[in-house]
């Protein structure tokens, strides 16, 4: 941001990349005008069944990684169709990745969340706006609405027949509502 002349900006994180915009607005918090958070995740130690199932299979890679696993994966994420190319795309950059890349991010980003964390995100002083789809096979509802709770003045929009990738399933409400959070104006 100081390379190009930015002093703050919205940061938008979706799933496991929530996290991360998390713990940017935790750590620089001058520099983050407003949050948005995709699919996010709650604590590791926190996991649900279809978490702990995933991770078994990511622990289990070797390579080459199976293409099977790579389109299930990627497929299990959407809800809503998108389109085949998009998705064919995606599955084609993901299978690039070793079986230890996989296994790293899981253990590395994925996993290695514990309860402490959630602890700072009351510090969390920036409009929040969350987005989840409401069949979000990795993070329940339950698990949202923690979340939006620990944040101060957290506002999760559900998106009905809308899957874990919400901005994959849903491009054009993602659009709008960014928009529309982004106009608010900030409170005092």
């Amino acid at each position: 941001m100081e390379a190009v002349g930015i002093e703050e900006a919205t940061l938008v994180g979706a799933s496991t990349g929530a996290l991360f915009a998390q713990r940017v607005a935790l750590s620089h918090p001058p520099r983050v005008s407003r949050l948005v958070l995709v699919g996010a995740q709650r604590p590791a130690n926190e996991a649900n069944e279809v978490v702990l199932g995933l991770q078994e299979e990511v622990r289990a890679l070797e390579d080459p990684v199976p293409p099977e696993f790579v389109r299930a994966f990627q497929e299990g994420t959407i809800h809503y169709p998108v389109p085949r190319e998009f998705l064919d795309t995606v599955v084609s950059e993901s299978s690039k990745l070793p079986a230890r890349v996989w296994r790293d991010y899981w253990e590395g980003a994925v996993l290695s969340i514990d309860q402490d964390y959630v602890l700072p995100l009351r510090e969390i002083d920036v409009p929040t706006l969350m987005l989840w789809g409401e069949r979000d096979p990795l993070f329940p509802r339950e698990e949202q609405e923690r979340l939006a709770a620990a944040i101060p003045g957290a506002t999760l929009k559900v998106y009905p027949e809308t899957g874990h990738a919400v901005h994959w399933d849903r491009p054009e409400w993602v659009v709008r509502d960014l928009e529309e959070f982004m106009k608010e104006p900030r409170p005092a």
